[in-house]
């Protein structure tokens, strides 16, 4: 929804960020979860911060707090609660 505001096209973002466009159409209907690293990279496409990046793509957001947060499984209780806090700060 983001690029829509502006006047680059679903390829000329996606080449940018070496992605393929079909993928990044998904991102932007909600359908697939941007990894963590190719939202920054949207974020900072677009000269935003990721905390805006989250705000314009709440159909993901709450998708990609649960994948940061499965990927934090292994980790003891107290480092837990430390990460979270932590990411809720940004996202």
């Amino acid at each position: 929804m983001l690029r829509k505001n502006t006047s680059f096209k679903l390829i000329d973002v996606a080449e940018q960020l070496s992605i393929h466009e079909s993928y990044l159409g998904k991102i932007e209907m909600g359908i697939a979860i941007p990894s963590v690293e190719i939202a920054v990279d949207l974020a900072n496409f677009f000269h935003i911060s990721f905390q805006q990046y989250n705000i314009y793509n709440k159909s993901s957001n709450i998708l990609l707090q649960n994948e940061i947060f499965k990927n934090l499984s292994h980790l003891k209780p107290q480092e837990k609660k430390f990460i979270y806090k932590l990411l809720l700060e940004f996202i």
